[in-house]
């Protein structure tokens, strides 16, 4: 976790385009908490996740959180996370 929290620490110091800082923030948050759900630190990975403004892949988003919901047992907030992924895109 060190290194990516160091990688993050170089990308918010660089100077580059704001555009590629909000993807490669959106890339590095979602998986810092790819790596806390297989470390199955699911608390972790929620608190990570609930970092609105740092993801802008909505699906992705929705995704890890049915799933991680799901491992922990909470159906209904799976659900609510899977209705999500509808509304985004129903013809997927």
């Amino acid at each position: 976790m060190e290194v990516l929290h160091s990688f993050e620490k170089t990308l918010s110091e660089d100077s580059s385009s704001d555009k590629l800082k909000k993807h490669d923030r959106n890339e590095l948050t979602l998986y810092e908490a790819r790596i806390y759900e297989a470390m199955g630190d699911h608390k972790k990975a929620l608190e990570v996740l609930s970092r609105e403004k740092l993801i802008a892949n909505q699906t992705a988003k929705n995704e890890m959180l049915a799933r991680i919901h799901l491992a922990v047992g909470d159906k209904d907030n799976a659900i609510l996370h899977l209705e999500n992924l509808l509304q985004l895109n129903s013809s997927n």
